[in-house]
């Protein structure tokens, strides 16, 4: 290396309630890489708060993490080193980045293997990967999708959502898009939703049943709580419900004891309908195929990104940034330019 780099981080430093609460923005020194690796400026990273939250929180059981943590997965920058060995970057390449604990922070090192290069700094590309990997391998490999049937999707007009839409639409299905204000019903709108429904404003189960009195055949949700509850009741023989996330209770304290429900079990086995999971990270053999696939579709712009309209610039906004997502305000994909 030409030079000793000063950079800054997001990392972990103790559990708490609260990404305020438990992590910190520290200071490190980069003086070397390997031969195989590349040092990169971030320029603008994705912001994932519900995850973040979790991860503060220590509800992540699969990682069994314990602090310090550096926090951060998706970002795009420029490479500004290159180890010896590496032929396949030059110094000024825009590059995206998806990896735990890279993306929070001003510079990363990384195997040049594990990194893609991309045609610029467009800050749309963070919301690529691996948000939308998400999407389309929560709905193939999961859901298992297929065409001409009725797919709903909550939080449809958010980061992950969009995608949700946009791929069930190409897909050749009926999709339903449930959201919660006039402005990301708008937006649904525009993404070619055959139906909205706003649930500050309407009935979800209701409106369900009204509109498809058979059922949804394919329902993917990241909210939980009491609209799992109402698409659960909606599903169609032989339906299949996708949790990829259950944002209304994370860190909650679970049903009241005065609230009952049937048990899951009663409410969908007369139908042989399923509940199926998806955590993007235990499905990686599927990441780099759908990366490609993504990739062309959005260089064809045949996808189109949303990112939401607020601005976050300097790693010192990670936190209010992450309060922003968490609060349900924003519409897109949340991103912070360093």
């Amino acid at each position: 290396m030409t030079k000793t780099y000063t950079s800054r981080k997001l990392r972990a430093l103790r559990f708490a309630d609260t990404v305020r609460q438990g992590a910190e923005i520290i200071e490190e020194k980069i003086s070397q890489i390997s031969d195989n690796q590349i040092l990169i400026r971030n320029h603008f990273a994705g912001i994932n708060g519900l995850f973040d939250r979790a991860i503060i929180r220590n509800e992540v059981p699969y990682r069994f993490l314990q602090p310090p943590i550096d926090l951060g997965v998706e970002a795009i920058g420029t490479v500004v080193e290159v180890g010896e060995n590496v032929t396949n970057f030059q110094i000024g390449d825009a590059v995206s980045t998806t990896r735990f604990g890279q993306g929070y922070r001003e510079y990363q090192v990384e195997d040049a293997s594990k990194v893609w290069k991309i045609n610029s700094l467009n800050p749309e590309y963070v919301a690529l990967r691996p948000t939308a990997v998400s999407a389309l391998v929560a709905l193939e490999q999961v859901g298992q999708m297929k065409t001409n049937e009725v797919v709903a999707v909550s939080a449809a007009a958010g980061g992950l959502g969009q995608f949700v839409v946009q791929f069930a639409k190409m897909a050749g299905n009926q999709v339903v898009g449930i959201c919660g204000g006039k402005a990301k019903a708008d937006f649904l709108h525009t993404l070619g939703c055959d139906y909205v429904i706003d649930y500050k404003s309407e009935n979800v189960g209701e409106e369900l049943q009204n509109l498809f009195p058979n059922g949804i055949n394919l329902i993917y949700d990241t909210v939980g709580g009491d609209l799992f509850d109402q698409l659960i009741d909606n599903l169609a023989i032989r339906g299949r419900l996708v949790v990829s996330g259950y944002a209304s209770d994370m860190g909650g304290e679970g049903l009241p004891a005065s609230i009952t429900r049937p048990r899951i079990y009663e409410q969908i086995y007369w139908k042989a309908a399923q509940i199926r999971c998806f955590q993007n990270a235990l499905y990686t053999e599927f990441h780099d195929e759908a990366s490609r696939r993504i990739l062309d579709l959005y260089e064809s712009k045949k996808l189109k990104v949303k990112l939401d309209d607020r601005k976050f610039i300097g790693i010192e906004s990670l936190y209010d940034a992450i309060d922003y997502l968490c609060s349900g305000q924003s519409i897109g994909k949340v991103v912070l330019e360093f």
